[in-house]
C-alpha cells in the first residue's frame, strides 16, 4: 500500500472525513462501528452496485462495514485458516498522535469472522504494512519506515515469538518493506520503495527482494520505479508487481500545496516470468493507470484472476483482471480508497475483505479465494522447516535471525544471543565426515563475513549449537578457496558476542 501524503490535498480530505485522532485503544471493538460513509442502515454504506463477470460478482451483494476505527488508512490483510481476518493499521507520526501529540506506532488488528469483533494483535506494530500467511500458519510481516521497523518478520502464531527474516541488504537498511507474497516452496518476495519517513534513503534502488528458505536475500526487480504491491500467482508461474510511483520520496516535508503539483509518475501493473529457481523473466505491462493513480495491493482467486486495489480518484475500488490484463468486475468503494483486497478462509473462502479509507470491509462473491496449500506431516506439501533443512541444514543463518522479538506489544533491542528454543535449531555431535549441510553452512557464514578466519566462523557456529570442529571448518574453507584462511593451530580472532 502506499501513504496519503502522495495524493492531492482535496483527495486526503475526502478519505480523511475527521480530524485525525488517536486509533482505537487495546480491547475489543465492534465490527459495525459507524463513522465512515453514508449510512443506509445500521452497519451499512451506500456502496455502489458491483458490476462484471457473473462468475465473479453475486447478484445483489454489496460492500459492508466490519471495522473502520483506524486512525488514517488500513494497509493490509491477510487470513488465516481459523477465518481470523488480520489488518494493518498504518500510522503516519505526522497525522496519528494521542491527547498529549505522542506518535503512534501501528496496529495489527485481528478480525474474528466467527463473533465479528476486532482486537488489537500486535502494537506496536513496527509500522507493519503487508501480511501474508506461509504453509506452516506463520504471519509475516513487512514493516515500514517512519519510526518502523524497516524488516520483513516472520511470527510463530502458536508461541507469539518472531524472528527477522530481511532488514538488510548488502550492509545497508532496508528502504520501507511494502507488499509480501510468498511461493509454494516457501520463498518470500517482498517489495521496498519508500513513501514517508524521515529516515534515510540507503538501497539504491526501490526493488523486488527474494529472501529463500536459506535465509539468503536476493535482488530480483530494478526496473520497477516504486514496486508496492506484490503477488505470486496460484499456478507460481507469474510474479505480479505494482508501480506506483508518485514522484515522492518523503510526504512529510511536503506542504499539501506542493504535493498537488506533483504528478503521479508510473502507475502500472507488470506481470513477470517466475522461475522454477525465484527468478524472474521479461516483465510485460498488464494495465497502465496513467494519467490516474494506480493499482495497490493483489491477490488472486483459484481460477488465476487478480484483485487489484485501484486508488483512482476518479474511481476507486477492487478491479478484477484475468491473467491477460483483461478486465472482468469492478467493486466500487465509494470515495475511499482502497489499498488491499484479500479473500477469506474456511467457509468464508468466498468473502473478499476489502482494506480501504480507516476501514475494513467485506463482499460475497461467487468465486473462491487461493491460499497457499497447508504443510502436512508426511504429506505431499512440505514445510517451510523441512525445506529449508533440506537446501542448508539450518532454519536460519546467523545474518538473517539478528533477535527474537517477543510479541504482542514488546519489541526489544537487538538481543545479544539468539534464542535457540524459537529457532528449532538441531544440536549436533561433531563428526568426522563433512556433510554436504555443513560445508554449506560454513561457506555461507563465511562468504557473508569476508574477513573471519577458521575459528572465528567456528566460534559463530558454537555460539548457534552447530558443533563443527575447528579443523573441519578449516578444510571447508581452505578447499572452498576462501580468503583469509588461517592454518588448523594458529589461533584465531574470538567471535563477537553478537553480530
Amino acid at each position: 500500500m502506499r501513504f496519503l501524503g502522495g495524493l492531492p490535498a482535496w483527495v486526503t480530505a475526502i478519505v480523511v472525513f475527521f480530524p485525525v485522532t488517536s486509533s482505537t485503544a487495546p480491547g475489543v471493538v465492534e465490527g459495525t462501528a459507524s463513522t465512515t460513509g453514508t449510512r443506509t442502515a445500521a452497519g451499512e454504506e451506500n456502496f455502489p452496485p458491483p458490476t462484471g463477470d457473473p462468475r465473479i460478482i453475486r447478484a445483489g451483494a454489496r460492500l459492508t462495514t466490519v471495522f473502520d476505527g483506524g486512525c488514517v488508512l488500513t494497509a493490509d490483510a491477510a487470513a488465516d485458516r481459523e477465518g481470523n481476518v488480520f489488518f494493518t493499521d498504518l500510522t503516519p507520526t505526522d497525522r496519528c498522535r494521542d491527547a498529549r501529540s505522542h506518535p503512534e506506532t501501528g496496529v495489527i488488528f485481528r478480525y474474528n469472522a466467527a463473533d465479528r469483533h476486532t482486537t488489537v494483535f500486535r502494537s506496536p506494530s513496527g509500522q507493519a504494512n503487508g501480511l501474508d500467511f506461509d504453509t506452516d500458519g506463520n504471519l509475516v510481516v513487512a514493516e515500514s519506515a517512519d519510526y518502523g521497523g524497516r524488516r520483513v518478520t516472520r511470527t510463530d502464531m502458536r508461541t507469539g515469538k518472531s524472528v527477522m527474516l530481511a532488514g538488510q541488504y548488502q550492509g545497508r537498511p532496508l528502504n520501507s518493506p511494502n507488499g509480501v507474497s510468498i511461493d509454494q516452496r516457501g520463498r518470500v518476495y517482498f517489495t521496498d520503495p519508500r513513501y514517508e519517513g524521515p529516515e534515510t534513503v540507503d538501497q539504491p534502488v526501490e526493488g523486488v527482494y527474494r529472501i529463500d528458505p536459506d535465509g539468503s536475500i536476493h535482488r530480483i526487480i530494478v526496473n520497477v520505479t516504486k514496486p508496492n504491491g506484490v503477488l505470486v500467482s496460484p499456478d507460481q508461474r507469474t510474479l505480479y508487481v505494482t508501480d506506483f510511483n508518485t514522484g515522492i520520496l518523503d510526504a512529510h516535508r511536503l506542504t499539501p500545496e506542493e504535493q498537488a503539483s506533483v504528478p503521479p509518475l508510473q502507475m502500472t501493473l507488470w506481470a513477470y516470468p517466475l522461475h522454477a529457481d525465484g527468478t524472474v523473466g521479461e516483465r510485460r505491462a498488464l494495465v497502465n493507470y496513467l494519467p490516474h493513480f494506480g493499482a495497490d495491493g493483489l491477490s488472486a482467486d483459484v481460477d488465476g484472476n487478480v484483485y487489484v486495489a485501484v486508488r483512482d480518484t476518479q474511481g476507486p475500488g477492487i478491479r478484477v483482471y484475468d491473467p491477460q490484463g483483461h478486465e472482468l468486475a469492478r467493486i466500487p468503494t465509494g470515495n475511499l480508497l482502497p489499498t488491499r483486497a484479500v479473500f477469506g478462509t474456511g467457509h468464508e473462502a468466498n468473502v473478499l475483505y476489502v482494506t480501504a479509507g480507516k476501514g475494513l470491509y467485506r463482499i460475497v462473491l461467487n468465486n473462491r479465494g487461493y491460499h497457499l496449500p497447508a504443510a502436512e506431516q508426511g504429506g505431499t506439501t512440505t514445510s517451510a522447516a523441512a525445506r529449508s533443512a533440506a537446501v542448508s541444514g539450518i532454519s536460519w543463518p546467523p545474518t538473517a535471525v539478528v533477535g527474537v522479538l517477543r510479541h504482542p506489544g514488546h519489541t526489544p533491542a537487538l538481543a545479544p544471543a539468539i534464542d535457540r528454543t524459537a529457532l528449532d535449531l538441531p544440536t549436533r555431535p561433531p563428526r568426522a565426515a563433512i556433510s554436504r549441510s555443513d560445508r554449506a553452512l560454513v561457506l555461507r557464514l563465511a562468504a557473508e563475513n569476508s574477513t573471519w578466519g577458521h575459528r572465528r566462523v567456528q566460534g559463530e557456529l558454537a555460539r548457534l549449537g552447530y558443533q563443527i570442529a575447528a579443523s573441519t571448518v578449516w578444510k571447508i574453507l581452505h578447499q572452498g578457496g576462501h580468503r583469509p584462511v588461517t592454518t588448523p593451530d594458529r589461533t584465531d580472532v574470538a567471535a563477537p558476542a553478537s553480530t
